[in-house]
């Protein structure tokens, strides 16, 4: 089998195109490693990147082709003993029933993408791969659950999703523990501790706070308002959390912030609940059952060739 990449640091960050998976393998050989998609993410991405491509009888197929192609390289770049493929559901989650407001800034899906959705589902489970979806959670939910509890059977974890909420679950191993790493495809970085601290001025423990404080216009959080990226980390870095702001409130420096933090007392407390991600989610299947399977190849060439991606019948052809 390939050997997996091995970590390389620079300034903070694993660059994942140097031996680099950035586990400290050091400390963390033999673990077995956990490879979790953040499929909803992934499926967004490949349909900016890919325009204007359809099957034989004229469907749409560019979310599916961009994604397949993804997905299938990194699979045969990490080799994981356990993976599994997340994605979001349709309809409400518990978050908007917190805040009706969330998210709602976000246009509807366009329908090509749509129609594409459950043809990426299906081929994740022809190919093999467990596929987590859950009505009332998000997929960062089931990602975070699945993180910790992989983390505690002694995995490495390898998240895969550009979502920055996820970046809170990045941690060093610890003894039995593996490690969590989030790896950003777009920009071929794998994210440990001290290169999340880089990007956010915070270490992975403060992210959920920071996000809070700042807010999160993609999600349509607001956060408290007037006080930026920069000025929320400074006030992480020198009291810790949120509550250990608001216990120190009289002592900060500066009555704008003293104002801003009094005023956003409860948007903050709104937002802390809508950023934290859930780690105990009750998922139908243990993350020691996550090991992939042996592909469905008749149901696979059925589809490549519904979907015209004869590339993808010819390598699946060739292969033992």
């Amino acid at each position: 089998m390939v050997e997996r990449p091995t970590a390389a640091r620079s300034a903070g960050r694993v660059d994942a195109d140097s031996s680099g998976i950035g586990f400290g393998r050091s400390d963390s050989q033999g673990r077995p490693l956990l490879v979790l998609l953040d499929g909803s993410h992934a499926i967004f991405r490949a349909y900016f990147a890919i325009r204007s491509m359809s099957s034989p009888s004229g469907a749409p197929t560019n979310a599916v082709f961009g994604f397949t192609g993804a997905l299938l390289r990194l699979l045969e770049r990490w080799r994981p003993d356990y993976t599994a493929i997340c994605f979001d559901t349709a309809g409400g989650t518990f978050r908007d029933a917190i805040d009706p407001a969330y998210k709602a800034n976000r246009p509807p899906m366009p329908e090509d993408l749509r129609t594409q959705w459950p043809i990426v589902v299906r081929l994740c489970r022809e190919l093999g791969l467990p596929v987590l979806e859950q009505v009332g959670i998000e997929a960062d939910d089931i990602i975070a659950t699945l993180a910790c509890r992989g983390r505690e059977a002694g995995m490495d974890v390898l998240i895969v999703s550009g979502d920055k909420d996820l970046m809170q679950l990045v941690i060093d191993g610890d003894g039995e523990r593996g490690a969590v790493r989030q790896l950003d495809e777009r920009n071929n970085i794998v994210f440990d501790p001290p290169a999340v601290a880089e990007k956010w001025g915070v270490a992975p423990v403060q992210v959920a706070d920071l996000l809070a404080i700042m807010g999160d216009a993609v999600d349509n959080i607001a956060g408290i308002r007037g006080i930026g990226r920069k000025g929320a980390a400074k006030l992480l870095n020198e009291h810790g959390t949120i509550a250990g702001v608001y216990a120190a409130i009289e002592q900060i420096a500066s009555e704008r912030t003293r104002r801003l933090l009094e005023e956003g007392r409860d948007a903050v407390a709104l937002a802390q609940r809508l950023v934290a991600l859930v780690t105990d989610a009750d998922l139908p299947i243990a993350v020691t059952d996550l090991a992939p399977q042996p592909a469905d190849r008749e149901a696979l060439t059925a589809t490549f060739t519904e979907l015209g991606f004869q590339r993808l019948l010819a390598r699946f052809a060739d292969q033992p």
